[in-house]
C-alpha cells in the first residue's frame, strides 16, 4: 500500500499569474462573494449545510462570470477551488467536472497561459485515479508533465512527480516509480521549509516501491524512520504490516495491522490474508467478509481494485478447501474488478486485451492462481476440458507479461517481470506435455516450445528488437542521439557513485542519475510515439517455426533444452523437422552439472576418469536420447536452459568415450527468437578490423596503483596477426575504443578482464591506463558495453579470461561481458568461459586461422582446431585435459559455408587471423 497524499486546503490561496487586461475590472459584490466563499472553504470539519453554502458561492461566481465574460482569472480560480473543495469532501466525480470547466475556459481564452492549468490538471488526474479511471488519470497527468517540462520553476512540482510515481507503481513498474518518488523528495528537500505533511507520504511511497522489489531492509528502515514524525501513523503502521506480510512474518504483520486505527478494505484484506497464511480460515473469512460488506457500502456496484484483492483472497481460501468452482468464480470476479474493460463471468473465459490494465502485479497473481485452481481441479475430475482451461489461463498470464515487457522502458523493470514469469514457467509446459499425451494433438508441443521461449532472454530479445525498430523507423536522429547520450551519462554517474566512499558525493551522483533518468523516460516516450506502439510485438508472435527452420542449414540441427519439474525436455529442430524428447531427471542433476563444469576447468591434476563417468551420464540425458533425430548432421546449435548455460557440450563423451567435439561443430545462442531475428552469417570480404592490445609492455610506474597483472608478452604479435587497424600499448585506450568500435566489422581485444559474479555491473575489460587515478578512464564496465552501437559488427573476439562467465539470471542466462556485446548488436562473440593456458590457446588460434583461410565456418574452424590439438602427439597428454582447450566457445548465429570462399574474407597477400584467443598470461582476468 502507498499513500496517495494530496493536501487540498492550500488551494484557496492559489495565485494565478495572468496577463493584465480590462477583464480584471471587478464587480465588488462578486469579488466579495468569492472572498467570503474562500473563507468558508477553510473551515475545519464542514457539515452538510456549510458545504452546500460553499459550493453555492462558487457556482454563483462561475455562473455570473460565464455570462458576463468578465475576469477569466477569477472564474478559473473559482472552478479550480470548487473542484479542490469537492475533493476534500471525497466527491471526486463532481470535482472532475469543475476542473474540466477550468480547462474549457483556458481553451476558449488563449491569453491565459497554460501554466495556469498545471495544478488543476494534476488534481483532475487525482480525481480520476481515485475513481479507478486510470486511463483518464494518465491523460491529465501527461498534460501536466508537458507543462512542467516547459516551466521548470512551477510551484509544487514535487506533487506531480509523486503522482507519476503512483501511476508507475500502479502499473507494476516499480523501478520507474522509484525514479519519480526520489525526484519528488529531492525537490521537496530543496525548499527552505520542508513540508513534513508531504515528506512522510512521499517517503512512504518510496518504501512501498522498495517492498515490491523485495528490497525489504531498505523499505523497513524507511518506514520506521518516518514513524517519528507522528504524521499519518496509522497508514505507516499499515504499510509496515503489509511489508512483514510480504516477508512471510505474519505475526509481526498482525502486530502492526492491529495498531491501525482506521478500518478500510486494504487493512481488512491484509488481516484476512495474514490469517489465511496462518491457515486460520475462520478468522480469514471473517475479515474478508467485512471487506466485502465495506466495499458494497462504499462502492455499491462499481468496480474496485481493492475489492478485486478481497475476491482473490476469497478464491485462495476456498481453493484450500478444494471448493474449486467457488474458488474459480471468486478469481473471475477478481479479474473483472482489476480490469476495467473485462466483464465476463464465465470462468472458462480469460481477458485478451490488457491496454487499460493497471494493478498489474495483482492481476498477474489472480491469473496465476486461477490457472493453478483449474490444474488442481483437474487432478480430481480428470477432465481434459479442465486441464485445457488451466493452460488457457496460463497463456493469458503470459500475454499480460508480454504486454508489460513492451510497456516498460527499462531493462531493469523487464528483468523484474521476467523473474515473475520464470517462477511460473514449469507447470504450464508440463500441462502441455500432459495434454499431448491425452489428446495426441501436436499443437500442445508447439505451445510448450513457445512457452519455453517466453522464458529465454526476453529482455535481450526486446532490446535487440527495439534497436532494430529505431534503425528502421522515422525516429528523428536527434532523439536517438539524445537517448544514447543520456544512457551513457547515467552509466557514468552510476559507476562514479559505485566508486565513491564519500556519502555526500554518493548522494550527488544518485541525484544526477535520477535527473538523467527522468529525462531518459521523456525521450523514450517520444521515441516510442514516433515508432508507433503497434509496431512492438511480443516474443511469442516473433517465434515463427517455419521462419526459424528456413535459416537452419541442412547440415545443422538446433537443440533447445527446457529443465522441467521432473524431466528434461529437448526440442529438436532441423530445416525439415520439429521433434521433441523427454528424459526423467535425477534428483542430483544440478550437482552433477556444477561439478562437471568445475572439473572441466581443471589443469594440472588428472580427473579424466571422473569427467568420463559424469560426462557419460550427462551425454545420455542431453544427447543420447536425440541421436536418432540428428543422425547425419555435422553441426549443433545449443539453446541451453538454467545451469546448462555453463556446460561445455563439446567435452561430453559418448558411449565409446569419444567427446562430442569429434562429431559436431557446436555453437550456442540465448534463444530461438534471437537466433531467428539474425540472418545467417555469410562471407564478408574486405572486412574492416579493429585490434587492440593495451598491455604489450611493463607498466612499472603505474602497475601498483592500477593493481594490474603483468605484461601480456605476445599480445602485440596476436593483434598484428589479426591485422586491420591496430593499437598497442599506450595507444590502446578506452577513449579510442569507444570512438572507433561501432565503425568496424570485426573487433579483437587482447587484454585483461574481470568478471564480478556478485555484481555484474562491476565486471570490466581493461585498456591502457592513461589516467590511473580513475578506474573509469581505463576500465570499460559492463553497463558501458550495453550502450555501444555494434549493429555493423559481425564478430567480437574477447581475448580475456572468463569473458563468457558471469551471474546467472533466471530467464535470461549468464549475464556476462560477452552477453553485453550481444546486447550492443554484435551477432557473433567468442569469449572464454574460464582461464586459459597460453601455449594451448596459441596452438588453437593458429589452427583455427588455417581452417578459416580454407573456407570453414567459424564454428567448424574452432572444432577442427580443437580436434587437431587433441590428435597432436607432440603435445603432452597431461595438457590435453578440457581445461586447456574447452574454454573457447562461439555464441552466435548460423553460418553459411560457401564453397571456395573463406568464411569471413579472402586475404590476397597472406593469411589473416580472425577470432584468435591467444592468452599469454595465465591470469588474463582477475576474479
Amino acid at each position: 500500500m502507498f499513500l496517495r497524499h494530496v493536501s487540498y486546503r492550500f488551494i484557496a490561496a492559489i495565485g494565478l499569474i495572468l496577463p493584465a487586461t480590462n477583464a480584471f475590472s471587478q464587480q465588488p459584490d462578486y469579488r466579495s462573494l468569492f472572498n467570503q466563499t474562500e473563507q468558508l472553504s477553510l473551515e475545519d470539519e464542514p457539515d452538510a449545510t456549510l458545504s452546500r453554502k460553499v459550493l453555492q458561492g462558487y457556482d454563483q461566481v462561475i455562473s455570473f462570470l460565464a455570462k458576463s465574460k468578465k475576469d477569466p482569472g477569477l472564474m478559473l480560480r473559482a472552478c479550480v477551488n470548487a473542484g479542490a473543495y469537492l475533493q476534500v469532501l471525497g466527491q471526486e466525480k463532481n470535482a472532475a467536472t469543475y476542473f474540466r470547466k477550468a480547462f474549457a475556459l483556458r481553451a476558449a481564452m488563449p491569453a491565459i497561459p497554460d501554466s495556469a492549468i498545471y495544478k488543476p490538471l494534476v488534481y483532475c488526474g487525482n480525481s480520476y485515479y481515485r475513481l479507478d479511471r486510470l486511463d483518464s488519470a494518465a491523460y491529465f497527468y501527461d498534460r501536466a508533465k508537458t507543462i512542467a517540462e516547459k516551466y521548470a520553476q512551477l510551484a509544487e512540482i514535487e506533487r506531480l512527480y509523486n503522482t507519476l510515481g503512483v501511476m508507475a507503481y500502479a502499473s507494476g513498474n516499480y523501478s520507474k516509480s522509484i525514479i519519480y518518488y526520489e525526484k519528488a523528495l529531492a525537490v521537496l528537500n530543496s525548499h527552505k521549509q520542508i513540508d513534513q505533511a508531504l515528506l512522510v507520504p512521499y517517503k512512504s511511497n518510496l518504501a512501498s516501491a522498495y517492498r515490491r522489489l523485495k528490497r525489504y531492509s531498505e523499505a523497513l528502515a524507511l518506514y520506521k524512520s518516518i514513524l517519528s514524525y507522528h504524521i499519518e501513523s496509522d497508514k505507516i503502521n499499515h504499510n509496515i504490516g503489509s511489508l512483514y506480510l510480504a516477508m512471510g512474518n505474519t505475526k509481526e504483520a498482525l502486530n502492526y495491522l492491529n495498531k491501525v486505527g482506521y478500518q478500510d478494505i486494504r487493512k481488512l484484506n491484509d488481516q484476512g490474508n495474514a490469517y489465511l497464511l496462518q491457515s486460520d480460515t475462520a478468522k480469514a473469512l471473517d475479515y474478508l467478509k467485512k471487506a466485502t460488506e465495506l466495499h458494497k457500502k462504499t462502492n455499491g456496484r462499481h468496480k474496485s481494485s481493492d475489492y478485486g484483492i478481497t475476491l482473490k483472497y476469497l478464491g485462495d481460501l476456498y481453493l484450500r478447501q478444494n471448493q474449486f468452482v467457488k474458488s474459480l468464480n471468486y478469481y473471475q470476479q477478481a479479474i473483472q474488478n482489476l480490469l476495467v474493460d473485462f466483464n465476463s463471468a464465465d470462468i472458462y473465459t480469460n481477458p485478451n486485451n490488457f491496454n487499460t490494465v493497471f494493478n498489474i502485479t495483482e492481476l498477474l497473481g489472480v491469473l496465476q492462481a486461477k490457472a493453478e485452481a483449474f490444474d488442481k481441479m483437474y487432478r480430481y475430475n480428470r477432465q481434459v476440458k479442465t486441464l485445457q482451461a488451466s493452460l488457457d489461463t496460463y497463456l493469458a498470464f503470459y500475454k499480460l507479461t508480454g504486454h508489460i515487457e513492451r510497456f516498460y522502458e527499462s531493462d531493469e523493470a523487464r528483468l523484474e517481470i521476467g523473474e515473475r514469469k520464470y517462477a511460473a514457467r514449469l507447470r504450464p509446459i508440463t500441462i502441455c506435455l500432459e495434454l499431448y499425451k491425452l489428446t495426441g494433438n501436436e499443437t500442445f508441443i508447439r505451445k510448450a516450445f513457445f512457452l519455453d521461449e517466453e522464458n529465454k532472454a526476453n529482455t535481450l530479445f526486446l532490446a535487440l528488437n527495439e534497436a532494430s525498430l529505431r534503425l528502421n523507423s522515422h525516429v528523428p536522429a536527434a532523439l536517438l542521439k539524445t537517448e544514447t547520450e543520456l544512457k551513457q551519462a547515467i552509466t557514468r554517474a552510476s559507476l562514479r557513485a559505485a566508486q565513491e566512499t564519500d556519502s555526500t558525493a554518493i548522494t550527488r551522483f544518485k541525484r544526477e542519475v535520477n535527473d538523467l533518468s527522468l529525462k531518459l523516460i521523456a525521450v523514450q516516450q517520444k521515441i516510442n510515439h514516433a515508432i508507433g506502439a503497434g509496431q512492438f510485438t511480443t516474443p511469442e508472435q516473433e517465434v515463427n517455426l517455419k521462419a526459424l527452420q528456413s535459416i537452419i542449414p541442412s547440415s545443422a540441427a538446433l537443440l533447445s533444452y527446457h529443465i522441467g519439474e521432473k524431466e528434461l525436455l529437448c526440442f529438436i529442430i532441423t530445416k525439415d523437422d520439429f521433434d521433441f524428447v523427454t528424459v526423467p531427471l535425477a534428483g542430483d542433476y544440478q550437482t552433477l552439472i556444477k561439478n562437471y563444469y568445475e572439473n572441466a576447468q581443471a589443469r594440472g591434476r588428472n580427473n579424466s576418469a571422473l569427467l568420463q563417468a559424469d560426462g557419460k551420464k550427462l551425454y545420455g540425458k542431453l544427447i543420447g536420447q536425440v541421436k536418432g533425430f540428428i543422425a547425419g548432421k555435422k553441426s549443433l546449435m545449443i539453446i541451453p536452459d538454467g545451469l546448462l548455460n555453463y556446460l561445455p557440450f563439446e567435452v561430453l563423451p559418448d558411449e565409446s568415450g569419444e567427446p562430442l567435439l569429434n562429431q559436431y561443430s557446436i555453437s550456442y545462442n540465448y534463444s530461438c527468437a534471437i537466433l531467428q531475428r539474425s540472418k545467417p552469417t555469410s562471407t564478408v570480404q574486405n572486412a574492416s578490423r579493429l585490434s587492440m592490445a593495451p598491455f604489450t609492455e611493463e607498466l612499472r610506474t603505474i602497475k601498483q596503483e592500477c593493481q594490474l597483472p603483468a605484461r601480456l608478452r605476445a599480445s602485440a604479435a596476436e593483434v598484428e596477426a589479426v591485422g586491420g587497424t591496430v593499437f598497442t600499448g599506450h595507444l590502446a585506450t578506452k577513449k579510442r575504443f569507444l570512438e572507433l568500435a561501432g565503425k568496424y566489422n570485426i573487433i579483437h581485444l587482447a587484454t585483461h578482464a574481470t568478471a564480478n559474479d556478485a555484481d555484474i555491473k562491476q565486471s570490466y575489460i581493461s585498456f591502457y591506463p592513461e589516467k590511473p587515478d580513475s578506474a573509469l578512464n581505463y576500465k570499460l564496465f559492463e553497463p558501458e558495453i550495453y550502450n555501444l552501437k555494434l549493429d555493423k559488427t559481425n564478430l567480437v573476439v574477447l581475448s580475456a579470461c572468463e569473458s563468457g562467465a558471469g551471474q546467472f539470471v533466471k530467464g535470461e542466462g549468464i549475464m556476462s561481458l560477452s552477453r553485453a556485446f550481444s546486447y550492443a548488436g554484435c551477432a557473433n562473440i567468442i569469449p572464454s568461459m574460464w582461464k586459459a593456458d597460453d601455449a594451448a590457446t596459441a596452438y588453437l588460434s593458429a589452427k583455427m586461422d588455417h581452417y578459416i583461410a580454407e573456407g570453414f565456418t567459424l564454428s567448424r574452424a574452432l572444432q577442427q582446431a580443437k580436434i587437431d590439438y587433441l590428435d597432436d602427439d607432440a603435445i603432452s597428454p597431461a595438457k590435453k585435459q578440457p581445461g586447456y582447450w574447452a574454454n573457447m566457445r562461439l555464441i552466435g548465429n548460423f553460418q553459411e559455408s560457401p564453397a571456395g570462399l573463406n568464411w569471413l574474407y579472402i586475404a590476397g597477400s597472406g593469411l589473416v587471423i580472425l577470432g584468435l584467443l591467444l592468452f599469454i598470461s595465465k591470469k588474463r582476468g582477475s576474479i
